[in-house]
């Protein structure tokens, strides 16, 4: 095979390629990129190296390209189709969305099965316009990984001018925050210890020049108050 032939086969299969992941987008519906699931992901990533694999090994042909393509388009239809149907099976392999905020309260034990820390939901919820858990009455943590937020009635119609600042996750004392603050954690041991609670009592605490301390405990105790 000379140096032309070879490259126009890989041209081929090329095209070939790009008609497998349009068969597999059109297979999967039309989802925004929020919508994508880990399984999704696999998809994706499957087919990503099986025409990564025909690109360059020169023994795989054009026929056989299409004939993986082929299966593995089918195997993602039923799939599909299957986990359409059974509830419980698209649950297992999909997953669900998890409540991270019940009425107020941050369920440790959710946030812990996900492996998300403090900061990172912090992040997530920033994202959507929310600078303070104490905004917040319900939180939901979809399948794309999104969050679904449902903001407390009474803090609605007063939004916060300043940002909160969280002090504690996790039980561990953010200390850059403190920082920004200028403040240091005698300060904050000396705020915690008006409620008879040591820093590794407490899961969560923010500040905020506007209305004070949002704490709480790992027993599920909300603490607010002003300093």
């Amino acid at each position: 095979m000379d140096v032309v032939t070879e490259y126009l086969h890989m041209a081929s299969k090329l095209i070939v390629g790009l008609i497998g992941v349009i068969i597999v987008i059109r297979l999967l519906g039309k989802k925004e990129m929020a919508q994508v699931t880990l399984l999704d992901f696999v998809y994706a990533l499957v087919l990503g190296g099986v025409i990564k694999d025909a690109m360059y090994d020169p023994t795989v042909t054009i026929p056989n390209m299409i004939f993986v393509l082929a299966i593995w388009s089918v195997l993602i239809y039923l799939f599909e189709k299957v986990t359409q149907k059974s509830g419980a099976i698209r649950h297992v392999v999909k997953g669900k969305p998890v409540t991270l905020i019940k009425e107020g309260k941050l369920l440790y034990h959710k946030m812990e099965n996900l492996n998300l820390e403090i900061e990172e939901l912090g992040q997530l919820l920033r994202v959507e316009g929310i600078f303070s858990l104490r905004e917040v009455n319900y939180v939901m943590f979809e399948n794309s990984g999104q969050l679904t937020v449902l903001k407390k009635q009474s803090e609605q119609n007063q939004p916060l001018d300043t940002p909160s600042y969280t002090l504690i996750g996790d039980g561990k004392v953010i200390g850059y925050q403190l920082e920004e603050l200028d403040r240091d954690k005698n300060w904050l041991e000396s705020a915690l210890a008006g409620i008879g609670k040591q820093i590794g009592d407490i899961y969560y605490a923010e500040w905020n020049y506007e209305k004070g301390w949002h704490i709480q405990d790992y027993d599920g105790r909300m603490y607010d108050f002003d300093e």
